[in-house]
């Protein structure tokens, strides 16, 4: 539920006015289709995270249509992640479009799963937490960074990585590249 969604980033917004000076990154893997590039109530909620000073890494959905009518993808500052195949093509199941900042593998990404085991998934979920763990990676180093800074070098030492062969029109073919952020 979105209200279940909001009570989460207000439990997060107000860890960051209690902790101005830490350094925060926050990967949101979830979403939905609205139809519409209007803000509501959770991207509102996104934005006061953002101009806290977190960082939010968002999945742009994995339903192969046009993020800008995905909540939260659509948040203009949030990092939208797309994703990708090892092979370096676009990922069938990713939402696309300019709203797109980053690809990030998601395939076979390994991840826990239940009874302390090891499982690979797929989604845009996946990709987004690779990108997280890059936006961790820089603020590590820099932790005074803002989310603009954040975003900014993610893409300035991106890799221009995904084949255009079934790249949707508008979409970035930058990939998150980690090594030497």
């Amino acid at each position: 539920l979105m209200s279940d969604m909001i009570s989460a980033l207000e439990f997060v917004l107000q860890a960051k006015l209690d902790n101005p000076n830490a350094p925060a990154v926050l990967n949101i893997s979830m979403g939905s289709f609205v139809g519409t590039t209007e803000y509501n109530a959770l991207d509102e909620m996104v934005e006061q995270l953002i101009d806290a000073g977190v960082t939010v890494v968002v999945a742009s959905g994995n339903d192969y249509v046009d993020a800008a009518l995905y909540s939260p993808a659509h948040v203009d500052r949030a990092i939208t992640i797309g994703g990708m195949l090892s092979n370096g093509i676009f990922a069938p199941f990713s939402n696309y479009g300019d709203q797109v900042d980053l690809m990030a593998l998601g395939e076979e990404v390994l991840s826990t799963a239940p009874n302390g085991q090891y499982g690979t998934m797929w989604g845009t979920s996946q990709a987004t937490a690779v990108a997280s763990g890059a936006a961790a990676t820089y603020l590590w180093e820099n932790p005074d960074a803002t989310p603009a800074e954040v975003e900014r070098k993610l893409i300035d030492k991106s890799k221009r990585q995904v084949k255009t062969n079934g790249l949707p029109s508008g979409t970035t073919r930058n990939a998150v590249y980690v090594h030497k952020l």
